[in-house]
């Protein structure tokens, strides 16, 4: 499905995606807004390992939210599951995710750039890094079991009351510049 012009969008069942390959949204215009209303898009991958990922099958191309350049996007309140690459791969600006569960993802779960709010997510059991922003603020989301690393972050970002538990990593935030307060990251 392309979305190519602003405006908002509700989901009104489940998207399945038919493999790997295969992209679920792909947005072209600023200023979208995705309501999942409780429904989610679903891919076929499995991620298996304990307590974090070791590997995903199928493997893939296909992301289940994106947007090569369009800024302003809004996901909310829904599950990205089981897509062969990138659940959500927002790398404009302005984006923001908040009350999705992203897990069994072939690579990272959560990807947007600069100047987003990723509030209140559950990013699980992923391929690469559970929630990864740059220059944005993050906070209450939840990380389990991401092969790479839990929570990354490009600084300046504000980093504060999240939970990132048996990832390869849990807390990176890579350079200086990151307020980072009140996470649990044992």
């Amino acid at each position: 499905m392309t979305i190519s012009q602003p405006g908002s969008y509700r989901f009104s069942g489940n998207l399945t995606v038919p493999d790997a390959n295969t992209n679920g949204i792909v947005i072209t215009a600023n200023h979208v807004t995705i309501d999942f209303n409780g429904f989610s898009i679903l891919g076929p991958t499995v991620c298996n390992g304990s307590p974090t990922v070791t590997g995903c099958s199928p493997s893939g191309s296909g992301n289940g939210v994106s947007s090569p350049a369009s800024n302003y996007i809004t996901l909310m309140k829904g599950g990205i599951h089981g897509m062969g690459y990138e659940a959500v791969l927002l790398p404009g600006s302005g984006q923001h995710v908040e009350r999705m569960l992203i897990d069994s993802n072939g690579s990272t779960g959560i990807d947007v750039g600069a100047g987003s709010t990723v509030i209140n997510n559950i990013a699980n059991f992923n391929n690469g890094i559970g929630i990864n922003v740059v220059g944005s603020t993050f906070t209450g989301n939840s990380t389990v079991g991401n092969r790479i690393v839990g929570i990354g972050a490009t600084c300046p970002s504000t980093i504060i009351g999240n939970t990132a538990v048996n990832n390869g990593g849990n807390i990176d935030t890579g350079l200086a510049g990151c307020v980072v307060l009140n996470n649990a990251a044992p």
